[in-house]
């Protein structure tokens, strides 16, 4: 699992990937305008149409110790069919979607910790899918340019039957 840097050559991390998850990581690196992230207010949904239906939003709360919390905001439609369920308002810990909630909720807490875009190239499918999670991009979001408030996800998936 890479973790990227915004300001450094990550060609090299993508080889292999589909071309939507760089060109959303290009995007989102365009967005944040000299700071460490941009906020989800720079980001014009227009811009991105054809990846909204494999995107989340998710929320990254925080309680009185600074320990973070995940809650899902938004998923594209092609998530929520993927899923078969739209878990929006749930805690990820409680709804996830992945091989492990340890799997998962460590992809999240990176981007928190780091303040950097992770990509999650680990394979997973659920016996009786009809398609595969090929990788996952998480994006830092941050309306104050330090903290880490929300973190976009983009899914590629590929169909498997």
């Amino acid at each position: 699992m890479p973790l990227l840097s915004a300001d450094a050559e990550n060609t090299a991390i993508f080889e292999g990937l589909p071309n939507d998850l760089r060109a959303l990581f290009e995007y989102w690196r365009a967005k944040r305008a000299g700071r460490k992230m941009p906020s989800r207010s720079d980001l014009d949904p227009s811009e991105i149409k054809t990846h909204l239906p494999s995107m989340i939003l998710v929320d990254v709360l925080y309680d009185v110790s600074g320990k973070a919390d995940f809650v899902y905001r938004l998923l594209g439609t092609h998530e929520v069919e993927v899923r078969g369920e739209n878990p929006v308002g749930k805690r990820v810990a409680d709804a996830f979607f992945g091989p492990t909630l340890d799997n998962v909720l460590g992809c999240y807490q990176s981007v928190v910790d780091r303040r950097e875009p992770y990509l999650d190239d680990d394979y997973y499918l659920r016996d009786g899918d009809y398609f595969a999670d090929e990788a996952n991009i998480f994006l830092p979001l941050s309306n104050d340019g330090e903290h880490v408030n929300m973190i976009l996800v983009y899914t590629a998936y590929r169909r498997v039957r």
